[in-house]
């Protein structure tokens, strides 16, 4: 208790901190067999889920309820250690979900101070849980619960304890310090990485600057602006874009500022495109981008998760099912036509969900694939899947699902043309040494690689910065790949606001500054040379468009140039 508050005590000196449970003992530990067991020991709490359930709540460790009144605005933090251990399983990261919830209605405190959600890992680590309440609570009518029956699992919790801090500002909260240390070797693959970029991603573009008569021009002011990357450095968006207030013009803005490609929303579901809004949702976002003059990436042709629940209810009925299937297929194909879509997701984390191939057999996605590609053979057609760069328990796994689903696929002749690998990471870090290897081993398809889907959920700000340097670094630098998406970039408008790069208040976090500092500074050409004798100047620039200026003598001549991996050799003629 007494380092709680310290920690406490630093981050705020001004903040009215009161302890409101301070022993593990005042907590309660429910369980239902069906699920695990939790135990409360002398000297931990012991959780053993064996068997998940979509009702977290099956297994709990509950506050009895909290004894003081709860203003508005007053900032409650859960604070305590938890860690996964043996024997019952494998697991090496759990799930754990806080609430801060009314007695005495439950699902009207859960909407109004949301959960936090808490992954432990195999190294012993400190969590915090902390909410801000949105609305007063009287003494003995609220209470927090960790929910944890949502993974199989097995974990040891400690040192429980229940704080106030007041009204105190978010940047002041404390926060779950993410475990990463890289090792010799993730340090190496890193420095080679930063040599790799180099000669990856740079050519060589040679200006020769001539008088009209074919005489060279020596000392010509040569100046070489990058206007836009090759590489797609994207975000996916949601309808931020289309809304009208300050927020929006200031998302607009950095949007345009930072990202070259959007990925835009496409759902085929209940609260998506099967209803006429969600199609004038999508096309409208399509339109925005395009306008906006952003490479358009969609998300997604068919996500089996997310199939609406009408459909799925025609599983026993496969024609019915099939014709339902191919029109929604149709109509994306067809509303999307008229945009100038460079990739699409095809298919999405069908390894939770394989309703498609059961009713309609294996050969679909092949078909699915097929068919997509002759409709907009302008566009690259990714497969996409989660869990496989991102560290979990069932990473190798996973791993060797996807490689054996895109080999199938391409041995059946589908047309996979680029492998998406989502990068959704939590509490448990990959080493720069398991992305390497990642990458490495599915480089070996010739097809290009993407990350689509990045961000860190955590407040630990300093640490996420330093890994989203490392990971994107390793990216960047190999050769297989052609982007890096991130799931949203501002807190106000992102699936986990703690992954973003900007506050809601829109301050910048120090990951977006390792965004900016990279993809728009070092690895951004700008420089300025001159010609020698000959009328030659060479710059090695990143591959993307670049506005070439030379200045002569007062007279000046401006020349747009797109760079690939290919050197480049333009010739200039000046009316001297």
């Amino acid at each position: 208790l007494a380092l709680v508050l310290s920690l406490v005590i630093a981050l705020n000196a001004t903040a009215q901190t009161q302890t409101i449970l301070s022993s593990q003992a005042d907590f309660l530990c429910l369980s239902d067999s069906q699920f695990g067991s939790i135990i409360q020991r002398k000297e931990a709490i012991e959780v053993n889920c064996v068997a998940p359930s979509s009702e977290p709540w099956r297994l709990q460790i509950q506050s009895p309820p909290i004894a003081k009144a709860i203003r508005a605005q007053e900032v409650l933090c859960l604070r305590f250690d938890a860690v996964c251990v043996p024997p019952n399983t494998q697991e090496t990261q759990g799930k754990l979900s806080v609430y801060f919830q009314q007695t005495d209605n439950y699902q009207s405190m859960a909407a109004a101070d949301s959960a936090s959600i808490i992954v432990p890992t195999s190294n012993r680590n400190t969590y915090f849980a902390c909410v801000r309440a949105k609305q007063s609570y009287r003494s003995n009518s609220c209470n927090v619960t960790i929910h944890c029956a949502e993974n199989k699992q097995h974990l040891e919790i400690t040192n429980l304890s229940l704080i106030s801090l007041g009204d105190i500002p978010e940047l002041k909260w404390p926060r779950t310090k993410l475990v990463y240390e890289p090792s010799a070797s993730d340090l190496e693959i890193v420095q080679v990485a930063k040599s790799r970029i180099n000669a990856v991603r740079k050519s060589n573009l040679k200006i020769r600057v001539l008088k009209a008569d074919g005489t060279p021009v020596a000392n010509a002011k040569i100046q070489v602006e990058q206007q836009r990357h090759k590489f797609a450095f994207g975000s996916f968006t949601d309808a931020m874009p289309l809304t009208d207030s300050a927020d929006a013009d200031r998302y607009r803005a950095t949007m345009k500022q930072l990202f070259n490609r959007v990925t835009l929303p496409r759902y085929w579901a209940d609260w998506g495109t099967d209803s006429p809004n969600g199609k004038a949702m999508s096309d409208n976002m399509a339109h925005w981008a395009a306008s906006e003059g952003f490479e358009l990436k969609t998300h997604l042709l068919l996500y089996p998760t997310f199939i609406p629940k009408r459909v799925r209810e025609l599983r026993d009925q496969p024609k019915a099912f099939r014709r339902e299937i191919d029109a929604a297929i149709s109509d994306a194909l067809e509303r999307t036509s008229k945009f100038p879509m460079v990739a699409w997701d095809g298919i999405n984390e069908v390894r939770d969900d394989n309703i498609l191939a059961e009713v309609l057999g294996k050969s679909f996605y092949t078909e699915l694939f097929k068919t997509a590609n002759a409709s907009q053979p302008s566009a690259t057609w990714f497969i996409n899947e989660y869990g496989i760069l991102a560290a979990n328990d069932q990473q190798d796994e996973n791993i060797a699902q996807y490689e054996n689903l895109i080999r199938r696929l391409l041995d059946e002749g589908a047309a996979v043309e680029g492998i998406g690998m989502q990068g959704h990471f939590q509490g448990k870090l990959t080493s720069m040494t398991k992305a390497q290897e990642v990458l490495d081993r599915f480089a070996k398809f010739g097809l290009p690689i993407e990350v689509t889907e990045f961000d860190i959920d955590s407040r630990d700000e300093e640490t996420q910065a330093a890994y989203t340097r490392d990971i994107l670094t390793l990216v960047f630098s190999h050769p297989a790949t052609t982007g890096f998406t991130t799931w949203g970039f501002w807190e106000g408008s992102m699936w986990r606001p703690s992954g973003a790069m900007f506050r809601k208040d829109w301050t910048i976090k120090l990951n977006g500054k390792v965004w900016e500092e990279l993809v728009y500074d070092e690895w951004w050409t700008d420089e300025t040379t001159s010609t020698d004798a000959a009328g030659v100047s060479a710059v090695k620039a990143f591959h993307g468009k670049h506005r070439v200026t030379i200045r002569v003598e007062g007279k000046f001549v401006v020349r747009d140039v797109d760079l690939g991996p290919e050197d480049l050799a333009i010739d200039v003629y000046m009316e001297m």
